[in-house]
């Protein structure tokens, strides 16, 4: 329905996808629609997603960039992480303590709201969210975004797409990396 809703809370988006999914049904009764979570179609929205029930024909989708420490390492326009240099490293602990110690408050405020240690179980259990979802509706779920912007280091941006990649086999989720030629 639309790619990365930013609606003001979840509800709001629930009602207009509702309003704009029962449109679309008065002459497409069969189509596929793919709808997706508010804010960025992200994977922690997920609980509070409602779609109709009894629609056979939605798909739902999510975009799965997490830990945003890591998949948008100094990318520019990410406020939080834009100014971040210490190295960042996947699996494990992405940031040393040695490193975090040298971070500014402000600083160490971000890279702790992120966690600090994630492994392939870790990713699992945040895209468990969207796939749980779409088992308790019997509906398909589709992994319509993921990727690390390319000043993440590149072993762990590697490894990192190897185990969502592997997660979205394992449950046979369909998946498209972002993207093909560009910063990600």
């Amino acid at each position: 329905l639309l790619n990365e809703p930013t609606a003001p809370t979840a509800a709001a988006w629930n009602n207009l996808a509702a309003q704009t999914l029962a449109e679309i049904r008065k002459q497409e009764p069969n189509r596929k629609v793919v709808i997706g979570s508010n804010l960025w179609n992200n994977v922690s929205q997920f609980p509070y997603l409602e779609v109709p029930s009894g629609d056979r024909n939605i798909i739902l989708t999510f975009h799965f960039y997490n830990p945003h420490l890591l998949t948008h390492y100094q990318a520019s326009w990410h406020s939080l992480f834009a100014n971040i240099t210490v190295p960042v490293k996947y699996p494990g602990q992405m940031v040393s303590d040695d490193d975090f110690n040298t971070l500014s408050p402000a600083d160490q405020a971000a890279v702790s709201s992120e966690g600090s240690t994630f492994d392939k179980a870790t990713l699992k259990t945040l895209m468990k969210q969207a796939i749980d979802k779409a088992k308790a509706l019997g509906l398909q779920v589709w992994c319509g975004e993921y990727g690390c912007y390319n000043k993440t280091p590149q072993q762990s941006r590697l490894k990192w797409i190897e185990d969502v990649s592997q997660i979205c086999r394992e449950y046979d989720i369909g998946h498209c990396l972002w993207n093909f030629q560009g910063g990600f």
